[in-house]
């Protein structure tokens, strides 16, 4: 996120340098894709926000005196508030800073699905009207009474709304222990330790205050923001969940305290299967990191060391939006990150010996992506035959980029690409219909199916202007299935569960999990998209504490519960125990 001026030369360098294209690759190497515009047979998204009666709006408190925050924000959220298995969503919202004089109050925004393909506005009512400069969302049921709850980062103090079950909410933040810090960004629930409660991380950006803010200039005397150089980073923190309602800071006791900052995205991942569940977390120019989890409770940062750290020219870039999957259904799963304009998509892929290289030029991410600067980044089988496919939320930080030439603007639009079943790409993004050639400061993205008809659609917030709800037409052309889990203790979502549904032969490997993309919440819910495929032969759960259930000869089209120790529970609903 670095507002570095480069030259529209080397712009054009970097488009025209027959990147994807290469003759020969390392053994094991995935070969290139063109990285050209294609279009997806019968596959439309459409934009229904309006119609379903979303009338959001995103407040930066942009001033014109260039703060830091202001084009960071902010997250979008799918959940379950009111436990009825349809998905409501959630938009995360800032605030006034400093000589801004739009008129407030500045809330957050809950909307209840109907279930008619309309929502209604119940921030109020749920109690959730309460301003703060927010940035992100992460959703779980941290108390496991069966309602999930909402922890909102921000500039100031977070936020921990407990679900009260009853449709409101109410703000135990100080009673939890978990909002003195300040300046947080994404945020991820996970089972670190196994013991059943599901704890906390919580990504920490830098040490800002409107008067510590920097104003640049660039060579024309044009007043921009100030990258994160020119701020020091404040250490992200993990939380412990006592399994009473509060929680411990074990940051520096489980080994993940580090001072650099500037954390804007994680992922919670078993990057080596060893059924312990590790870090991925991505930094605004310094290097992304990689906490491996060890034995004893602690975690050991490996970023370097595993090749994840740095760009394949050995530099940091500016991380922000992350994501894992297995593009390939061999077993190996990559890492997306999504990073600023001239540093392209990155995509690194593991080589069976817990390194990985940034294959982003050889699959075709690098080429289509370098124009722009991406913070919401998914993989989704949005066609549903079988192979994940790749969303990014665009828009830049720098409302004066333009002048620098070489094509590059301040709102951007979305990409997507298409995965061709060999883990290579192709930008389709303009054929998935109107929206994706309309540009705004794109921010968060959440992926989820909110009607219900088994296809994923998507979520999306923009920094500054209205949000967007973008339904999947065709989508379900192709089998699919869903899988929700039941885990032992209190963790009634199920995150951190390893999902791998063999159908067709064919092995897809898919995880319920918070956290991942940027400052965003994907449904808990696993997707997978069979192809033509009349049933799953098998569908394998592995849970946060490392037990196994299978169950066999699933139908497909449904979307199915699995409780540990149970089996099937509930074949066909929306969530677990309605």
């Amino acid at each position: 996120m670095r507002l570095s001026l480069f030259l529209p030369a080397l712009l054009a360098g970097l488009l025209l340098c027959g990147c994807g294209r290469r003759a020969s690759l390392p053994v094991g190497s995935v070969a290139g894709g063109a990285g050209v515009t294609s279009p997806v047979p019968g596959i439309q998204f459409m934009d229904v926000t309006a119609a379903a009666g979303i009338q959001f709006l995103h407040t930066s408190g942009r001033s014109g005196r260039f703060y830091l925050p202001e084009t960071l924000g902010s997250g979008c959220a799918f959940l379950d508030y009111n436990h009825d298995g349809k998905p409501d969503l959630f938009f995360v919202n800032g605030s006034g800073l400093p000589g801004y004089t739009g008129k407030g109050p500045f809330y957050p925004a809950l909307y209840r699905n109907n279930g008619n393909g309309a929502f209604t506005d119940v921030t109020r009512e749920a109690g959730l009207n309460v301003e703060s400069y927010s940035l992100g969302v992460a959703v779980a049921d941290y108390d496991g009474d069966g309602f999930q709850d909402l922890y909102l980062t921000a500039l100031g103090p977070s936020h921990l709304f407990r679900n009260n079950g009853n449709g409101t909410f109410a703000d135990v933040t100080r009673r939890a222990g978990v909002g003195g810090l300040t300046s947080g960004t994404s945020a991820a629930w996970f089972d670190y330790n196994r013991d059943g409660n599901l704890d906390l991380f919580v990504c920490r950006y830098a040490d800002w205050t409107p008067e510590k803010n920097q104003i640049c200039r660039d060579s024309a005397g044009r007043k921009h923001l100030c990258g994160p150089s020119y701020y020091q980073g404040l250490p992200s923190i993990l939380y412990r969940n006592n399994g009473n309602g509060t929680f411990t800071d074990v940051t520096r006791q489980a080994g993940v305290y580090e001072t650099a900052g500037k954390a804007l995205g994680v992922v919670v991942w078993d990057y080596d299967d060893d059924g312990r569940p590790d870090l991925v977390v991505a930094k605004d120019m310094e290097p992304n990191l990689l906490y491996r989890k060890n034995r004893d409770g602690t975690f050991s940062e490996r970023g370097v060391e595993t090749g994840i750290a740095f760009s394949s020219q050995g530099k940091p870039r500016a991380g922000m939006g992350i994501d894992t999957a297995d593009t390939t259904n061999s077993g190996r799963e990559s890492v997306l990150i999504g990073n600023n304009t001239a540093q392209g998509l990155a995509q690194y892929l593991e080589d069976g010996q817990g390194r990985f290289t940034d294959v982003a030029v050889q699959t075709g991410l690098f080429q289509p992506s370098v124009q722009f600067l991406t913070f919401g980044a998914a993989f989704v089988d949005f066609d549903g035959d079988g192979y994940k496919d790749i969303v990014a939320a665009n828009g830049h930080i720098d409302e004066n980029i333009a002048f620098n030439g070489g094509g590059i603007t301040f709102a951007e639009p979305l990409l997507a690409f298409r995965n061709d079943g060999h883990g290579r790409f192709s930008s389709v993004g303009p054929g998935l219909g109107p929206v994706f050639q309309e540009k705004r400061l794109w921010r968060g993205l959440a992926v989820g199916d909110y009607d219900g008809d088994g296809d994923p659609d998507l979520l999306l917030s923009a920094c500054s202007g209205k949000p967007a709800l973008l339904r999947n037409g065709g989508g379900n052309k192709n089998a699919w299935l869903q899988v929700k889990a039941i885990a032992a203790g209190k963790n009634r979502e199920g995150l951190g569960t390893k999902v791998t549904v063999t159908a067709g032969g064919v092995r897809r490997n898919g995880w319920i999990r918070s956290g991942s993309s940027y400052c965003s919440q994907h449904e808990l819910t696993a997707f997978f998209g069979l192809d033509h495929a009349t049933q799953a032969e098998s569908v394998e759960l592995r849970f946060p504490d490392g037990t196994r259930q299978t169950v066999a000869n699933v139908k497909a089209d449904h979307l199915i519960v699995v409780e540990e120790g149970k089996g099937l529970v509930a074949p066909g609903s929306r969530h677990p125990g309605s």
